[in-house]
């Protein structure tokens, strides 16, 4: 019987309504979608922004006998290069060339300015 008593006595009445207040909905909605903003710039947005900076620095500074890949994988040579194509020499011995966009180049092997005759 005792026991009874107890639980009947320890059980909490309902808690008192609490008044939103006005920053309420800030915290609760705003914070959170930035804070994802945030986060999804940092991890993908800004990345991506850094490595199209460096591929377009890369395509300005592409000369002549610099020796590049192409998006398609071709591996070859820089013959001639206008503001939006590059002709490539893909084959010396036959001399075949390609003409080609200048952003379909995906990287430099080796620039010509690296060959540096040490005499």
């Amino acid at each position: 019987m005792q026991v009874r008593c107890l639980i009947a006595q320890a059980a909490p009445g309902p808690a008192p309504a609490k008044k939103p207040q006005a920053g309420d909905w800030f915290v609760n909605l705003i914070m959170p979608m930035a804070l994802l903003f945030f986060i999804f710039y940092m991890l993908l947005i800004r990345p991506q922004k850094q490595k199209e900076k460096t591929r377009k620095e890369m395509l300005t500074r592409l000369r002549k006998k610099d020796t590049v890949t192409t998006i398609g994988g071709i591996h070859g040579q820089i013959v001639e290069i206008t503001e939006d194509t590059v002709t490539l020499r893909v084959d010396a011995a036959k001399d075949i060339k390609m003409k080609m966009q200048r952003s379909a180049i995906a990287g430099l092997v080796k620039s010509a300015d690296a060959e540096v005759s040490v005499e």
